[in-house]
């Protein structure tokens, strides 16, 4: 499974579990694909996390 099927295949499973937030792939200078996100996380109608400014989040594949 390549990268970007790995980052889609997450943000699906996260969609599916009822995490709402505005998570887009998008490639980052020098570190390649990653998450990138600047809203609230919710699930259940509840707020779990608040991000304040840009969040990078890269995948790299273990094992």
């Amino acid at each position: 499974m390549s990268t970007t099927s790995s980052l889609q295949a997450f943000l699906s499973w996260a969609q599916e579990h009822g995490v709402e937030s505005e998570l887009s792939v998008q490639e980052i200078p020098d570190k390649g694909l990653g998450f990138v996100t600047k809203r609230t996380v919710v699930r259940d109608n509840k707020k779990k996390v608040v991000i304040p400014k840009s969040l990078l989040l890269n995948a790299t594949k273990v094992g």
